[in-house]
């Protein structure tokens, strides 16, 4: 048996087929274009470590504010509440967040929390309360 010319073999499917170029999927660009990014106003730790608090919560920043406001037993427990107590944000941590004035959409978890419980007077007083 002869070897079949070069020119008869049509080899650009083989080479499509079998090539080790990686492929690009279209979907996880087009994500990767389509997701913002959060902006982050706070210290790097600092946003961190209150960012892992928060995520012991399974309902809204928003809805976090409003049973602290209301003090809502039925929502917060104990524990809760000391984890809040110790991430109560600072006077210039407030001011810093309360300066933006950006999309407030585009706001990394820990500035959100910090703008709503913000707003929430005697805060520090309303958690001590709480948590008899």
């Amino acid at each position: 048996l002869q070897a079949a010319p070069a020119q008869l073999l049509d080899r650009t499917p083989l080479e499509k087929w079998f090539s080790d170029e990686p492929k690009v999927s279209a979907v996880k660009t087009e994500k990767a274009k389509a997701a913002p990014t959060k902006v982050s106003l706070l210290d790097l730790r600092r946003a961190q470590v209150v960012g892992i608090m928060l995520s012991r919560f399974k309902i809204s920043l928003d809805a976090v504010a409003r049973a602290v406001q209301r003090m809502d037993a039925r929502v917060l427990t104990y524990d809760d509440v000391m984890a809040l107590r110790a991430y109560i944000p600072s006077e210039e941590e407030t001011e810093l967040v309360h300066a933006y004035d950006g999309d407030l959409h585009l706001l990394a978890a820990p500035e959100l929390y910090f703008r709503h419980v913000s707003r929430i007077p005697l805060l520090a007083e309303r958690l001590d309360a709480f948590s008899f």
